[in-house]
């Protein structure tokens, strides 16, 4: 699968404990073709399916962390 992920980070200090970080993914995925038959002999049948796939995702992180 063919895939291209992009990503993006940041922190803030809040004080000198606590930090505050951000960040953002996207995935993109390319389109592609299905085109796939399978056959269920129990059944005595096939079934094709026949399309394309359009995906990505987004995802948001945010995380606080201190020291001491």
């Amino acid at each position: 699968a063919n895939r291209l992920w992009l990503a993006v980070g940041a922190s803030y200090r809040l004080s000198d404990r606590f930090t505050i970080d951000f960040s953002y993914v996207h995935m993109f995925k390319k389109t592609e073709e299905i085109n796939r038959t399978t056959p269920f002999p129990l059944l005595a049948t096939t079934v094709t399916t026949i399309g394309t796939t359009d995906t990505s995702s987004n995802v948001l992180g945010i995380g606080v962390s201190t020291a001491f």
